[in-house]
Formats: C-alpha cells, sequence, structure tokens
C-alpha cells in the first residue's frame, strides 16, 4: 500500500517536472520570435459552399476562379503522387478539397 503512493507521488513529480520543461521550451520559442501564429483568418464556412456552389457543373465553377479561405480539422487524407484529397470538418460541415503538389510553395506538401 505504500508503495502505491510512493509511485503515485512519483508520477506526480514526473508530470510536473514534464510540465515545467514544455513550459521553459515555449518560453525559449517566444523569446526567438516564433509564437505560434494564429493569424489566419477563413472568410468561408462548408455549409455555405456546398449551399451555393452544389448544383454548379466543374465549367461554371472554373469559369467563376472562386477562392476561399477555409478552416478546421483534417478528417480524412489520401496522398496520390504529386496529388492528394483530403476531408476538412468545420462547425457547418464536412468539405472535400484537392490539392497538387505543383500548386504550392516548395516544401508545402
Amino acid at each position: 500500500m505504500t508503495d502505491n503512493n510512493n509511485n503515485h507521488g512519483d508520477n506526480q513529480s514526473s508530470e510536473n517536472d514534464l510540465i515545467a520543461q514544455r513550459r521553459a521550451e515555449l518560453q525559449k520559442l517566444r523569446e526567438s520570435g516564433w509564437n505560434f501564429p494564429n493569424h489566419f483568418r477563413r472568410d468561408a464556412l462548408a455549409a455555405d459552399l456546398h449551399a451555393a456552389y452544389n448544383d454548379l457543373d466543374q465549367a461554371a465553377l472554373e469559369t467563376r476562379n472562386l477562392r476561399v479561405k477555409i478552416a478546421g480539422r483534417m478528417m480524412t487524407r489520401r496522398i496520390m503522387g504529386k496529388a492528394a484529397f483530403a476531408h476538412l470538418q468545420d462547425m457547418s460541415g464536412r468539405m472535400q478539397i484537392y490539392v497538387r503538389r505543383d500548386d504550392l510553395p516548395q516544401g508545402g506538401y
């Protein structure tokens, strides 16, 4: 019974050490100027895009040359050589995206 209490204390101590280590690493990152940027702002939701453009065919969509910013959690990803498909899910629904390596900045794929 005493061993269990000692193990709990050891676990708590190692957890506190880990938290302190992570805070120190975060402080070093902040001092170096890298500060978890959070300046991206979406301008569209998946449900709104589906409602506005779901009935259009590929030719009609291509003539619009539509550019939107969406944000969400990547739920699935399928990489096929130089192209990839993914499903992003935001608060309103799910959107499939298609990405070509040649359309991205170097190292962005």
